[in-house]
């Protein structure tokens, strides 16, 4: 910098300079310019989308992939917020949200989304991560999006495959109950039988005394009908096929699949008993499935009831209300599983008995696609328990992918 020397008089008598060395700043901004240019250079030639926001959550920089996906130049962005470049209100909110978090924390996050276009619905998966300074200050938020539309379909046919499996296996159940749903049909039938057949017989030669015993015999014929309809609708349901989930109450999907295993579990001489909280959570499940994983628990309890006595085979059906939802246990008193079997019994196609091995496969992993848990455990010295968890219907979990 030059400047004059004035004297106490106002008097210009000389001049001065005054000299920086900024060697050092020029330094840290060709540092700054390099990284700048390299960071730029490796973001436009990834095939994600990567971008910045500063924090009044406006686009700093972004690369152009994202005019592969939304038609609209880089350039279009900078210095817009989401809102301002036109991004649909639901995903507005939830960058806006996502971004305020990372700038509220300092925190890394993660978020999902689906952008759809007039072509095409695309996934996304983010990453949100704050560009930290030498003293761990920020202004800036670096965000890179990765397409992973392909990976979700791939998980969609996944989980086609393992439903047909799951509705293969629910018929394969019906198919092994057959007899028994022959037989418990059969009693309601040859009931409305023999109750029609004596009310026609009294209808030839009726009087008015006998129009009481009329009127209760075609009562039990409504009676059994409507019987041996709910046992034939129990049936049907349990096959049919299934893709929807709805705030269900955990007891009466219990009772249900009890209702519907009943004639299996009288013809083998076991005892259920039943232990049910009072006013359980809903839960947000597919009742099907559900109810398929209790019927594969209550057949593999059965099985393992076989070497009992008749007298001594009972099951205990339980649920009990926990932290984020509901836990389902049933324990039986049968042979037992050891520890070596217990490591491998979720596996597909491992088996003890003779049965292709995939109902404890297929029921862990409708478990997992409700987002809870299923495992087993040695009880004392003889029997075992199986146990599962679902979450409250209040979570409302997105459909997760079955997988074995």
């Amino acid at each position: 910098i030059k400047a004059p020397a004035v004297s106490a008089t106002r008097k210009v008598v000389g001049g001065q300079d005054v000299f920086w060395n900024v060697a050092e700043n020029c330094r840290t901004e060709e540092e700054i310019h390099r990284s700048e240019c390299e960071f730029r250079a490796l973001a436009e030639n990834l095939p994600d989308i990567v971008a910045r926001f500063d924090r009044q959550l406006r686009h700093l920089y972004v690369n152009r992939v994202v005019q592969r996906i939304t038609g609209r130049p880089a350039d279009s962005f900078l210095g817009k917020t989401n809102a301002q470049v036109g991004m649909p209100d639901d995903l507005v909110k939830l960058w806006d949200e996502a971004l305020q978090t990372v700038f509220a924390t300092c925190e890394e996050k993660r978020i999902e989304f689906v952008y759809r276009d007039l072509e095409q619905t695309r996934h996304f998966e983010s990453r949100l991560v704050p560009e930290l300074t030498s003293n761990n200050s920020f202004d800036s938020i670096l965000v890179i999006s990765r397409d992973v539309t392909e990976q979700v379909r791939a998980q969609e046919k996944v989980q086609e495959h393992v439903t047909e499996l799951a509705h293969a296996t629910r018929l394969s159940t019906i198919g092994g109950l057959v007899s028994e749903i022959s037989h418990e049909i059969n009693q309601p039938l040859h009931a409305i039988a023999n109750f029609a057949h004596a009310g026609m017989n009294v209808l030839a030669q009726t009087t008015a005394d006998q129009r009481p015993n009329l009127f209760n015999w075609f009562k039990q014929i409504s009676v059994q009908a409507s019987r041996a309809a709910k046992i034939i609708h129990r049936a049907g349901k349990f096959g049919r096929k299934t893709h929807s989930r709805s705030s269900l109450n955990i007891n009466e999907l219990v009772r249900d699949c009890l209702l519907l295993f009943n004639f299996d579990l009288r013809a083998h001489h076991v005892i259920v008993r039943c232990e049910l909280t009072e006013n359980p959570p809903y839960i947000w499940a597919d009742g099907i499935q559900i109810q398929q994983v209790l019927v594969n628990l209550l057949r593999n309890a059965v099985e393992a009831l076989s070497e009992n006595s008749m007298d001594n085979r009972q099951v205990l059906v339980s649920t009990v209300t926990i932290e984020g939802g509901i836990r389902v246990s049933l324990q039986d008193n049968g042979c037992g599983i050891n520890a070596e079997n217990a490591k491998r019994v979720f596996q597909p196609f491992f088996s003890t008995k003779e049965s292709m091995g995939l109902g404890l496969a297929v029921s862990q992993s409708i478990v997992h696609a409700h987002r809870g848990q299923l495992w087993v455990e040695p009880y004392l010295d003889r029997g075992t328990l199986f146990c599962f968890t679902l979450p409250n219907a209040e979570e409302q979990p997105n459909d997760v992918h079955l997988c074995i």
